[in-house]
C-alpha cells in the first residue's frame, strides 16, 4: 500500500508538472522544495514506477497534442538525448534578474553575435565551405543497403545482426539521403539496445523494436536531396544528428536542417563524434547552466564525450574550468583547457565546500554526486545541470526540478550545429577517436561503449 500510495502521489505531481507552464519567478523559486536531498541515493521503487507513468503521459501527449504540454521538459534525459522528442521546445519565462546575479552567457537567437567568440561567419557559409571540398562523383544508390539491426533487447553479441534492407528513399521536400562514412556509437545507443532503464521500452517499443537500426551522430556524403533543399547538393560532405537513428547503415535518410557541411580537413569520424555530445555540452553550459562568460564551472566526468566537449567550450568562452575524472584522463582535459583537475576517486564536492570554493555552473555527466552537496557548492545564483545518471535523478530533476537543480534535454537545431561546425573548423573542438569498427563489427563497437573506460569516441565505419 505504501508503494502504491507514494507512486500515485508522485505520478499526480508529475502529471501536474507536465500540464503546468511556469509563468512567474515565485513558481520557479518554490520548485526547489520538490527535490528530496536526503532520499537522493535511496532505492525508491515508487519513484521508478511513477516515472514510468509520467513517461507514458508525456509520450501520449506528444501524439495526441490534446493538452499544452512542455514535453521537452518532461522526458528523462536517457530517452530525450537519443531523439525521442522532436517537437519544437516551447520557451519558458525566466525569473527576473536579481541584484548580485552574474552576467549570463548569451543564449543563441538566430541573429545572435557573440563578442567573446571568433567570427566564423565565413566558415559557416555553405557556398564558401563547399568551395573547399573537392568535387566527388556521386555513384547511384542501389536498391538495398547493409545495416546492423536488432529486433529484441539484449547484449549486442546476441541480438545484433547484419541485415540487407531496402535503401531509404526521398519522401519529403526537406529529406536528404546520406551515404554514411562514419557513425558514432553513444551511450544512448547502448541504452536502447539493452533497454536500460526499462522505461526506454516506452519509446523504443514494448513488444516490437520500432527503430531497429541505431546510430544518431553521422558523417558522410550527400547522395540525394528533396526538392526543397537549397543549401546541400549531392556530393557534399556533411555531418549531423539524425532524428531516429539509422546511422549504423550504409545509407540514412534525415532532414536537411539536421545537417551541416564538414569543415575542410576534418576527418569523418571526428565529425560524426561532434553533434550528439556537442549539442549536449553547449546547451548544458549556455541554456541550462547559464554560465557567465567569466564564470567558474565544474565538469564532473570531464574525460568522456560530453564532458570533454563541455571543458573545451567553457574554456573557449572564457570560463575557469575545474574538471573531475579518472587519473588516466587528466592530461587530456588539461589540454582541453581545464585549469584544475581532480581525481574522481580521491576528491568530492565536500572538499570544495570545505575550502570555500563555489561554482557558477556544475555540469554532471556522471550523475552520482549528492544533490545537497551540489547545492552547497554553487554560488548564490549558480545552477547544477544533470546531463546523465540514474533515471530516478534525471527524471525527478526534469519533472520537478527547481531553478538551481535542473535536468536537461539536448535539442538539435541548425544554429547550434553551425556553431559546432565553426568550432570544428577553428580547432576549438577536436574529438578524439579511440576505436573504429567496420559495419559487420557493430556489436563489438557497442560492447566497447557498454563496458566504459574509454579515452575517446567509438565509431562505426560502414
Amino acid at each position: 500500500m505504501t508503494l502504491r500510495r507514494d507512486a500515485a502521489h508522485l505520478a499526480t505531481r508529475c502529471r501536474a508538472t507536465i500540464r503546468a507552464t511556469p509563468t512567474a519567478a515565485t513558481v520557479d523559486d518554490a520548485a526547489d522544495f520538490a527535490i528530496d536531498d536526503e532520499a537522493d541515493d535511496a532505492d525508491n521503487s515508487a519513484v521508478d514506477f511513477a516515472v514510468a507513468i509520467a513517461i507514458t503521459v508525456a509520450v501520449t501527449a506528444t501524439r495526441t497534442a490534446s493538452i499544452p504540454v512542455p514535453v521537452t521538459r518532461t522526458v528523462p534525459i536517457e530517452i530525450a538525448l537519443i531523439g525521442a522528442v522532436t517537437r519544437p521546445r516551447p520557451t519558458f519565462p525566466r525569473r527576473p534578474a536579481r541584484r548580485g546575479d552574474p552576467t549570463p552567457m548569451p543564449t543563441a537567437p538566430d541573429d545572435a553575435t557573440h563578442d567573446h567568440e571568433p567570427d566564423h561567419s565565413t566558415d559557416h557559409a555553405p557556398d564558401a565551405a563547399r568551395a573547399t571540398q573537392a568535387a566527388t562523383p556521386v555513384a547511384p544508390l542501389g536498391s538495398t543497403a547493409r545495416a546492423a539491426a536488432y529486433h529484441r533487447y539484449g547484449p549486442p553479441e546476441e541480438v545484433l545482426r547484419l541485415e540487407t534492407l531496402p535503401t531509404p528513399h526521398i519522401g519529403g521536400a526537406q529529406d536528404v539521403l546520406v551515404r554514411v562514412e562514419a557513425a558514432v556509437v553513444g551511450s544512448g545507443d547502448w541504452r536502447l539496445l539493452v533497454a536500460d532503464p526499462f522505461a526506454v521500452r516506452f519509446y523504443q517499443g514494448l513488444a516490437r523494436i520500432k527503430r531497429p537500426v541505431l546510430g544518431h551522430g553521422i558523417a558522410g556524403r550527400v547522395a540525394a536531396v528533396g526538392d526543397g533543399v537549397a543549401h546541400l547538393r549531392p556530393g557534399d560532405r556533411v555531418f549531423g544528428e539524425t532524428a531516429g537513428g539509422g546511422g549504423f547503415c550504409e545509407v540514412v535518410r534525415t532532414s536537411a536542417e539536421r545537417l551541416a557541411l564538414v569543415p575542410d580537413g576534418v576527418d569523418p569520424a571526428a565529425a560524426a563524434a561532434t553533434p550528439v555530445a556537442g549539442f549536449t555540452a553547449l546547451q548544458a553550459l549556455r541554456d541550462h547552466g547559464r554560465l557567465p562568460a567569466d564564470g567558474r564551472v565544474l565538469v564532473i566526468g570531464a574525460g568522456g564525450a560530453v564532458g570533454s566537449m563541455a571543458v573545451a567550450i567553457a574554456a573557449h568562452l572564457g570560463a575557469r574550468v575545474t574538471a573531475v575524472d579518472g587519473a588516466s584522463k587528466h592530461a587530456r582535459v588539461r589540454d582541453l583547457g581545464a585549469e584544475t583537475v581532480h581525481d574522481r576517486r580521491a576528491w568530492s564536492l565536500a572538499d570544495a565546500t570545505a575550502t570555500g570554493e563555489r561554482f557558477d555552473t556544475i555540469v554532471d555527466v556522471i550523475g552520482d554526486a549528492p544533490l545537497a552537496a551540489c547545492r552547497r557548492a554553487l554560488t548564490d545564483s549558480g545552477r547544477y545541470v544533470a546531463v546523465s545518471g540514474p533515471l530516478t535523478r534525471t527524471a525527478r530533476l526534469t519533472l520537478i526540478g527547481g531553478p538551481r537543480l535542473v535536468g536537461m534535454i539536448a535539442k538539435p537545431n541548425p544554429d547550434d550545429l553551425e556553431r559546432l561546425r565553426g568550432w570544428l573548423a577553428g580547432g576549438v573542438l577536436a574529438p578524439r577517436v579511440q576505436h573504429r569498427f567496420p559495419l559487420d563489427e557493430t556489436a563489438a563497437a557497442l560492447r566497447a561503449v557498454g563496458d566504459g573506460g574509454l579515452l575517446g569516441a567509438v565509431v562505426v565505419v560502414p
